[in-house]
């Protein structure tokens, strides 16, 4: 890698600015869900998004791995997480028979009905952020952010 000073047109790149301005965004986001969520029924946004993850899922049930790649956490983290939430009654892991490695994390009933409790102002919450976009502009935002996700998941 080259020493020295930071070329400025690099530093000045649209493309540094877009990285930043998602990194803000995300951050500031996960601070507000994650207090209010905490607040409202005492758990972080990384297990809340768990929970709805599951919920929102045929046969309410995911893969570990399949759970960190979608939230971006390692294997050490999701396990953590996962015994955690394991823990308080709100998941379950389950194995899956003749493949030892393959690990499921499946929402329990008290874990259903907590999602269900929290979505109302969860939703609501997340209706105050959104606000500040028309509908044409979530709609917008929706199909660029899918597309830039899958295009970064079917690079790896």
């Amino acid at each position: 890698m080259p020493s020295g000073p930071a070329r400025p047109e690099l530093l000045d790149s649209e493309l540094v600015t877009r990285v930043g301005l998602l990194l803000e965004v995300a951050s500031s986001l996960e601070r507000r869900l994650d207090a209010n969520l905490r607040g409202a029924i005492g758990l972080p946004v990384s297990s809340h998004e768990v929970l709805i993850r599951l919920e929102r899922t045929p046969g309410h049930r995911k893969p570990l791995v399949e759970l960190g790649r979608e939230l971006a956490i390692t294997t050490g983290g999701v396990t953590r997480l996962i015994d955690r939430l394991e823990r308080d009654g709100l998941v379950r892991r389950v194995r899956v028979e003749g493949d030892r490695r393959m690990v499921y994390a499946e929402i329990t009933e008290a874990g259903s009905t907590l999602v269900g409790a929290s979505l109302p102002a969860h939703v609501a919450d997340l209706e105050a952020v959104f606000a500040a976009l028309s509908a044409e502009e979530q709609r917008a935002l929706d199909v660029l952010l899918r597309s830039l996700r899958d295009r970064l998941w079917s690079g790896r």
